[in-house]
């Protein structure tokens, strides 16, 4: 499960991770974002694996 903070349509790649439980940081993250870290995950099955984190823009 993954939980995006708002999305934004900007054109930059970057994000932060938080893991349930702790506060989330950063703000609304781009969809371009949020797709990277989708396909890392898909090239890379075990990373994150049995996680729930959230991802959101740095600040």
């Amino acid at each position: 499960m993954l939980r995006p903070d708002w999305f934004t349509t900007g054109d930059e790649i970057e994000y932060v991770l938080t893991q349930k439980g702790e506060p989330e940081s950063g703000g609304a993250i781009s969809r371009k974002s949020i797709a990277a870290f989708v396909a890392e995950i898909v090239a890379n099955p075990t990373l994150h694996q049995n996680e729930n984190p959230g991802i959101s823009k740095p600040e």
